[in-house]
């Protein structure tokens, strides 16, 4: 029983019965703090980056978070209790943070793959565990259904927490060899990147022509710059599984390539001896 011989389960703020209320309990507090933060009321601590800040509740924060947990409660600032400075996020990734603690949504309608790899940067500096699931789960069926998609988080994730992104947009990158080198976003790829790619064993290729053809491709796009690149990146097309009429016809065309032909041959000749000292084939997948 609670006060007024009324039974404590049927309470609710204002006397209305609990069971008539449509949302969860939970789900319901926590839509009507974001209904309070959204009108910037019962505040008590600003975060702020690149000189903007936003108004927020230390409680919410630290139920979320075990880093603002610890700036809270464990090693707060005495000299400056109500104002927080994040480091290492920029303010619009920010604001997406504090939006999805306070509503546990992400819309990614319309986001960049470059915008969701910054929120998962910051779900792990922040020490939001369910931020960073959010985000990678969305950008796994992304890369899963787009070419374009998995270039971009190819080129775009690279710390170490990001390791398995990375591997399953390479991958999809390989067996989708046709649609990335045809694609705007391959001939923006830089050496490295593209070294990455070409050092992979799953390329969907018949053979290493196409592999070959891709490169000049990409050196011709900016020829000026990226001429001296030529000869890092043909070490890594397995020479030994092209056709010789086809290395002799594109290496005598294009002035790009003409001038490392004998590195070409060389290398050719080299794998092929070794090749046939092992007697098998060490190729790409397809071999």
């Amino acid at each position: 029983m609670a006060t007024g011989g009324v039974p404590a389960n049927t309470m609710a703020t204002g006397g209305v019965p609990a069971n008539t209320c449509s949302q969860p309990f939970s789900q319901r507090v926590l839509g009507n703090m974001k209904m309070l933060f959204q009108e910037e009321q019962l505040s008590d601590v600003m975060l702020a980056a690149e000189g903007q800040s936003i108004a927020c509740n230390k409680l919410l924060l630290s139920a979320a978070s075990e880093f603002f947990r610890d700036r809270f409660v464990t090693n707060p600032d005495p000299e400056n209790p109500s104002l927080l400075e994040i480091d290492d996020i920029d303010f619009d990734t920010l604001a997406s943070v504090v939006s999805c603690v306070y509503s546990d949504h992400i819309d990614f309608t319309g986001v960049s793959v470059d915008k969701v790899v910054k929120l998962i940067l910051a779900g792990v500096q922040l020490k939001i565990p369910e931020l960073t699931e959010k985000c990678e789960k969305y950008l796994l069926g992304k890369v899963e259904s787009d070419v374009q998609a998995s270039i971009d988080v190819h080129r775009l994730a690279k710390a170490d927490v990001l390791t398995e992104l990375r591997e399953k947009a390479l991958g999809v990158m390989g067996e989708s060899f046709q649609q990335v080198v045809a694609s705007k976003a391959f001939m923006e790829l830089s050496e490295d990147e593209l070294l990455q790619y070409l050092q992979e064993d799953n390329l969907n290729v018949e053979n290493e022509n196409p592999v070959f053809a891709a490169v000049v491709a990409w050196v011709k796009h900016d020829e000026e710059a990226r001429k001296p690149s030529f000869s890092r990146l043909a070490e890594s097309v397995r020479l030994e599984h092209c056709s010789r009429p086809f290395l002799k016809t594109v290496v005598a065309k294009e002035p790009a390539a003409r001038h490392c032909w004998s590195m070409s041959l060389s290398v050719m000749h080299r794998r092929k001896e070794k090749l046939d000292q092992q007697k098998e084939k060490t190729g790409r997948k397809q071999f």
